[in-house]
């Protein structure tokens, strides 16, 4: 073994535990304790970097609804410098942890090295039956309960998810409808910023019976697109419903990868 001085910006210096917001000097390693926070915790990066610094930012302690945010300071981060891409870094999970490395230019701050425990985005439930869905249209499933939304993205009076950042998502939604008639098609829409179906499915029922159904699907998706669930009905008597609970009807998003 030899003995070798790292180079300059590759050492991290740990701050005390933060609770509170602050700003980052180059070389410091951030350590956030958000569960003994008041409220989310920004992490603001240095001002006038220069190239080879870093920042490596680390949530130690998570609570169940506060964040660790990422405010750019004036430069790009990943070469943008629209809210998305400071969203792409927020931490939420004991252990998440990102290091940045200013490189200057267009591209500003670079996310060098990015461990977050998982991307779920949101997930939300029909929390009061919805009856007598109209014969051969589509209906938005009007979900309205939260169960987790990391970056505020539901609209639950519009039952509409408003995607915060541009990526890959997966989108799994899960609907119980009951009344159903014998005989007849249901089935499932997911509809992109009110007008483009980017997956639909109907399935013939042989008995009449309750019938859940399961859809998911991974699309590419722009920040600013919105997203909603519809459910499809052939019952002409206008009778079937769909029944209420996180267990039956819901919607959960994750962002794979940008």
């Amino acid at each position: 073994a030899i003995w070798s001085t790292p180079i300059s910006g590759d050492s991290f210096t740990q701050t005390a535990t933060k609770t509170a917001s602050y700003t980052a000097v180059a070389g410091n390693e951030v350590l956030c304790d958000t569960n003994a926070a008041s409220g989310d915790i920004t992490i603001t990066l240095p001002a006038s970097p220069t190239a080879g610094q870093q920042v490596r930012i680390v949530l130690i302690t998570q609570h169940a609804t506060r964040k660790v945010l990422i405010a750019r300071n004036g430069s790009s981060i990943d070469g943008g410098t629209a809210t998305e891409y400071e969203t792409y870094y927020i931490l939420w999970k004991n252990g998440d942890n990102v290091t940045f490395k200013y490189v200057g230019g267009s591209t500003g701050w670079s996310g060098i090295n990015r461990n977050i425990a998982n991307r779920f985005m949101g997930r939300i439930y029909l929390g009061t039956q919805q009856n007598n869905l109209t014969f051969g249209a589509a209906i938005k499933i009007n979900l309205s309960n939260i169960v987790f939304d990391y970056h505020g993205s539901w609209n639950t009076s519009t039952a509409t998810y408003t995607v915060p950042i541009t990526g890959k998502y997966q989108i799994t939604a899960g609907v119980l409808y009951i009344n159903v008639i014998a005989n007849k098609r249901y089935g499932m829409f997911f509809d992109k910023n009110a007008g483009t179906q980017i997956l639909s499915f109907f399935i013939p029922i042989s008995l009449a019976s309750n019938s859940s159904f399961i859809a998911t699907n991974v699309f590419s998706l722009t920040a600013g697109d919105t997203i909603i669930i519809q459910g499809y009905s052939e019952d002409n008597t206008n009778s079937v419903d769909i029944e209420p609970g996180d267990l039956y009807t819901n919607a959960t998003i994750t962002l794979l990868s940008r």
